[in-house]
């Protein structure tokens, strides 16, 4: 049976964890992994109504959805990110798939289409850390 060694190193950059996960293949050569990205979200509790829409329950105090003048009650129709080159509708998707389309890696700035009434707006939020 080859047996593997793991080594994780941690190290304090201001108020972040920065890991570095390094393991000892079989054959003695060591390889580093990237480091997990921190997860990131901007800041808001939605639904899925009945009629298959996402509803802002609640924009968080001081999250950058609420700097970003989201508000309950808005619809949100679709989601882009840095990662992704065109607006990702949200139609049809479930309440982990949308949830998982905002949330991601701490510092990448998405863009939501907004319904509010009869009025259609893009706002621009960049994700900080969240808590699972």
């Amino acid at each position: 049976m080859k047996k593997i060694a793991l080594n994780a190193l941690i190290s304090v950059a201001g108020s972040s964890i920065i890991s570095t996960i390094c393991m000892m293949s079989a054959a003695g050569a060591w390889a580093a992994t990237a480091p997990e990205p921190q997860p990131g979200g901007i800041g808001i509790q939605i639904e899925l109504t009945p009629a298959g829409s996402f509803v802002i329950d609640k924009a968080l105090d001081g999250s950058p959805a609420q700097k970003a003048g989201l508000q309950a009650g808005d619809l949100i129709e679709s989601v882009q990110t840095s990662a992704v080159a065109t607006l990702v509708s949200l139609q049809g998707k479930n309440l982990e798939q949308a949830v998982d389309l905002i949330r991601g890696p701490v510092g990448v700035e998405e863009t939501l289409m907004i319904k509010r009434g009869p009025n259609e707006f893009t706002v621009s939020a960049k994700r900080e850390p969240v808590s699972s």
